[in-house]
């Protein structure tokens, strides 16, 4: 079973001595301490399960700025992978519909632009440096988890506590929501060749396939070392 409710506290790796994912009778067991990113004062510091985001590059450009899209993806991930104990397997969430429109400026009912030009294939970026998981996860501010879309009140723009019962058992959780979204460069390109790269793109990363950097605008690369490359992807609609 992959989904479930938020868990309540349970042994941790610290605790037990587990330092990878546990399976009995088929069924992954808990490893790590649940903590509640909601929780008033939550801090990576004192977590089992890091929390951060990412921006992966992609292959188009279509917002027209010369450099290929790079779209938010938010992680989570034990702790005891990201230190290199294990490897582990990543359910991957695509859903386009939870974060709302970038509103960058440009948008795709622009009239002007040729649907050719949107699928310009630019020359990657050159990384200026790198930052670990660990590191990002230290810097990693969780009011950037709280958007509020216009006058309407703060949100979770993601489900954060939708995988829970899997992040205690050892699994990592990626969720995105792709080109053209808030957090992320592009514009929306409902069922386009470029919308499906883009969230291809994140299960690429998480092989050692493609960049990610860690905002958009620093260049600083970060790895998904943590992962097995093993990804089960789900979505909504």
């Amino acid at each position: 079973m992959l989904l479930g409710m938020a868990m309540p506290a349970t042994v941790s790796a610290a605790q037990t001595g587990e330092k990878g994912m546990k399976i009995v009778n088929g069924s992954a067991q808990p490893i790590v301490q649940y903590s509640d990113a909601r929780a008033e004062g939550y801090s990576n510091d004192n977590s089992d399960i890091l929390r951060f985001s990412v921006c992966v590059e992609t292959d188009y450009d279509t917002d027209l700025d010369g450099k290929p899209d790079l779209i938010k993806a938010y992680v989570q991930v034990p702790r005891a992978a990201a230190e290199g104990y294990y490897k582990a397997p990543v359910i991957y969430e695509a859903r386009p519909y939870t974060m709302g429109k970038n509103y960058s400026g440009f948008t795709d009912a622009d009239e002007t632009v040729d649907d050719e030009q949107l699928k310009a294939k630019p020359a990657k970026r050159t990384p200026s440096g790198s930052v670990t998981t660990l590191q990002a996860a230290s810097q990693e501010n969780m009011a950037n988890w709280n958007v509020t879309f216009g006058t309407s009140s703060t949100i979770y723009p993601i489900r954060i506590g939708m995988y829970d019962y899997s992040l205690v058992r050892g699994f990592a959780v990626i969720q995105a929501a792709g080109l053209g979204t808030y957090g992320s460069e592009g514009i929306l390109c409902t069922g386009t060749e470029m919308e499906t790269q883009a969230f291809k793109s994140v299960i690429e990363w998480l092989n050692g396939k493609r960049k990610a950097y860690t905002n958009l605008t620093d260049n600083k690369e970060i790895s998904a070392d943590w992962s097995n490359g093993k990804v089960g992807m789900i979505g909504g609609s």
